[in-house]
């Protein structure tokens, strides 16, 4: 399994959530690749990502198992979901 976080530059909470929540988890060990959907255009159309910051985690086939939009990324759920 892995967590992708999809993200963009211009996105306030995205840097918020991904400097405070995302790459410390990361740092723990945690098996997140982070995506600017601007420099990836592809790959959020694929996972239909219509709103940043979106977490989603995926099986070794890439079929989702789990998706958090927005302001539902915080610590907690993010944990929780990467089952921390």
């Amino acid at each position: 399994m892995i967590t992708y976080y999809f993200w963009a530059g211009y996105c306030g909470y995205c840097k918020w959530a991904r400097r405070e929540i995302i790459e410390p988890l990361m740092e723990q060990g945690a098996n997140i690749e982070i995506i600017n959907c601007m420099d990836n255009p592809d790959k959020a159309i694929r996972y239909t990502v219509k709103k940043i910051p979106t977490l989603i985690t995926v099986d070794e086939s890439g079929k989702e198992i789990k998706r958090l939009e927005r302001h539902a990324i915080n610590e907690q759920s993010v944990k929780t979901m990467l089952g921390i």
